[in-house]
């Protein structure tokens, strides 16, 4: 990302594309709007984490339940193991 119009442009595309997968899978407009704030969320996450990346310096993820410090040369360092969590998630859900 070289500027702040491009960063604006693809929250919006992910907006975009959000917002009609939202539409696609529910009854009424809320569905649409829940769909566009998660595509902006999700580019936006997806562009920090590639300007993070480009810095040069270690990033931290969260890797099968490990909390990891990933290395530009490709070295991986466990921080430490994050305890499962047991949600118990329905595989199907309505969104209202």
């Amino acid at each position: 990302m070289n500027s702040d119009r491009e960063i604006i442009e693809s929250l919006v595309a992910g907006g975009l594309l959000g917002a009609a997968l939202g539409a696609l899978v529910s009854e009424d407009n809320r569905g649409a709007a829940i769909g566009a704030i998660a595509g902006a969320a999700i580019v936006a996450s997806f562009r920090a984490n590639q300007r993070a990346q480009a810095t040069g310096i270690p990033v931290i993820e969260e890797q099968d339940n490990e909390l990891v410090r990933l290395y530009p040369d490709g070295r991986r360092e466990l921080i430490r193991k994050i305890p499962r969590t047991h949600a118990n998630i329905p595989q199907k859900f309505k969104l209202r």
